[in-house]
């Protein structure tokens, strides 16, 4: 059973169309390796790839959904596509980011999104890994909030991270929703 959210109980906060319309500007997302029944990557992105770990009933509705451990499992994308990932918060984030960098690091085009915790080491870690970020300006109201919420954002801001060879067109993308930012390790 996942950790939740000490201030929402909550861990799973799907990311609304809005956001994935940013990401498939970028690229044509190939892999969500942290998808949850939720999702409407597969709307946004045909074919992708979501993993979903644990167990449950799925309905997949022209989805490819494979049940697997997206932390220990290395990300492989088409050409050209990427991975997205929007993990789940709370306790989660730190095995998240360390894989985050080292498939990043590994050459894997990625553009995650996650929340702005910049006292945290794994968000230092993050930033000196990626190759672009972007701070994002106001809060993201998510699709399937937790159940009686009274607001569709969790608390907090966020920050997209980016590893790959499109840095400009990121930085083209994002600049209109928020602060772009050149990290550590871009080549």
């Amino acid at each position: 059973k996942p950790w939740v959210g000490k201030k929402t109980g909550w861990s799973h906060w799907t990311t609304p169309e809005s956001e994935l319309l940013k990401v498939v500007e970028v690229a044509l997302i190939g892999l969500d390796p942290c998808s949850n029944q939720a999702s409407i990557v597969h709307v946004i992105s045909p074919g992708v790839e979501e993993w979903i770990f644990g167990d449950g009933v799925f309905q997949p509705l022209k989805r490819r959904i494979i049940k697997t451990d997206g932390l220990n499992t290395p990300w492989e994308v088409e050409k050209g596509k990427l991975v997205f990932v929007n993990p789940p918060y709370g306790r989660e984030l730190g095995p998240w980011t360390k894989k985050l960098c080292q498939e990043g690091n590994r050459g894997i085009q990625i553009l995650a999104l996650l929340p702005a915790k910049t006292d945290t080491l794994w968000f230092h870690a993050l930033i000196k890994s990626c190759h672009y970020g972007c701070f994002r300006k106001g809060r993201i109201s998510f699709d399937n909030p937790p159940p009686g919420a009274k607001d569709p954002a969790p608390p907090g801001a966020s920050f997209y991270a980016y590893w790959g060879p499109r840095k400009e067109k990121f930085v083209d993308v994002y600049k209109s929703i928020g602060e772009v930012m050149e990290c550590e390790a871009n080549p």
